[in-house]
Order: structure tokens, then sequence, then C-alpha cells
């Protein structure tokens, strides 16, 4: 018995790295911590770098106690500086709406959606627009970028900000296993709002920002930020 869970174990591990190497050339091998073969995650038990299967190992009953410490900070958030990724969602705050106040603010959008989260698939991110995250990473770099969500609520918005944090949570697109730690913020946070002309802000946000229950939203996307996040 023991030596066929071993097996299973070795051939889980083989395929999920091979659906790590199909995707390795589009989203830049090098930038990545693919779990199958480097975690590059700090582990909370020994305070060393998981490098090994071991580690790896003893990370998995876990594996929020093995996620890297968060490099510098996502309070100071600059969106001139910064080219932005727009992820809305139809019950929630459209694509265009977001693109719309961060143009304003003088980002500049690499792309806009806008999602069904009950329609996508397990109620992951779209497939399509991972990939699509997974290019402008490889494209622009992790400090130059930053996610911005118009989920309708709390558990839509911690499902696309791991996605672009730890990784897909569904595994369902090719994220999954891919720790992208970008950025994300949701479109109501104050670290936007600020920087946006209050007309346009009222124009494009203001109607949804009355309904949705901004506070819930906040909170879930923060703190998967403060965890998964790397802001330099």
């Amino acid at each position: 018995m023991g030596l066929f869970m071993i097996t299973v174990f070795i051939s889980v591990g083989y395929a999920a790295l091979n659906q790590n190497l199909s995707i390795a050339g589009a989203l830049d091998y090098e930038k990545l911590s693919l779990w199958a073969i480097n975690l590059g995650y700090d582990n909370s038990n020994t305070g060393t770098t998981c490098t090994t299967v071991q580690c790896m190992i003893d990370c998995l009953p876990n594996p929020s106690s093995c996620l890297p410490s968060p490099h510098g900070s996502c309070d100071n958030l600059n969106l001139n500086e910064k080219k932005a990724i727009a992820i809305g969602e139809r019950d929630g705050i459209p694509g265009t709406a977001i693109e719309a106040v961060l143009t304003d603010a003088g980002a500049e959008v690499v792309f806009a959606s806008t999602e069904s989260y009950v329609d996508t698939a397990i109620g992951g991110m779209d497939l399509g627009n991972q990939s699509r995250i997974g290019e402008a990473y490889n494209t622009y770099g992790r400090e130059n970028l930053v996610v911005v969500l118009g989920s309708a609520d709390g558990e839509a918005a911690s499902v696309y900000a791991e996605t672009v944090t730890t990784g897909d949570p569904t595994f369902s697109g090719v994220l999954s296993g891919v720790a992208l730690h970008l950025p994300v913020f949701h479109v109501v946070e104050s670290d936007i709002k600020a920087q946006c002309d209050p007309d346009v802000w009222d124009e494009q946000i203001g109607m949804m920002e009355m309904v949705l229950d901004t506070d819930d939203l906040i909170e879930e996307v923060k703190a998967v930020r403060d965890t998964g996040s790397i802001c330099s």
C-alpha cells in the first residue's frame, strides 16, 4: 500500500509539472514560482526556502504557512506609473467602467474584461483572461502591473485575487499552481478612488458603489493582497 501511494504521488506530481511546463514559454519560466519545481516559498517551520521534495511535502497540509512574505508596500500605489488589468463583473462593476476611471487616473490599461462569475469554470476566473494576465506579466513584469477587480461579492473577489497572486484556487486555468504575486485591488478601495476625478468616478462607479457591500469586498481583497502580493 505504501509503494502504491508513493507511485500515485509521483504520478500526480509529474502531471502538474507537465501542465506548468506547457505554459512556461508564455509566462516566462524564470519569473514564476512553479511549485512542482521550486516553490520559492519561505517554510515557516524551518525558515528556509523550499528547494526539496520534503519541504514541499511539509507545506502541503497548510500551504498558507509557506507563502512568501510580501516585499514592499502596496499602500502607496501610484496609478500614473502602472499598467493596469481591469477584471470587471457583469453583476458588479464592468471592465469598461474600471478602465475609464483607471485611464482618467493616469494608468495605461493593458486590457479590460467583464466576466460573469457564475458562468466561469467552477467559479474561477475566465480561462482566456488567465492566459492574457500571464502574457502581460511576461511582457511588463510584476513591478509595472496592477490588477483591479470589479467583483460583486467577497467570494468572487477573493477567488480572482488569489488567481493573480498565489495561483488559480479552482485549478481550472493556466495559472493553477503559478504564483504571479501581482498587486491586486478592488476598484472601490480608497487607494484607487482617491486618484480618480470625482465626476468620472460618480459617473462610472458611483451607482454600484452604493449597492455593493464595499466593506466586505475591500476586506476580502486586502486579506489576499497582504499575504500574496509582492509590491515594489
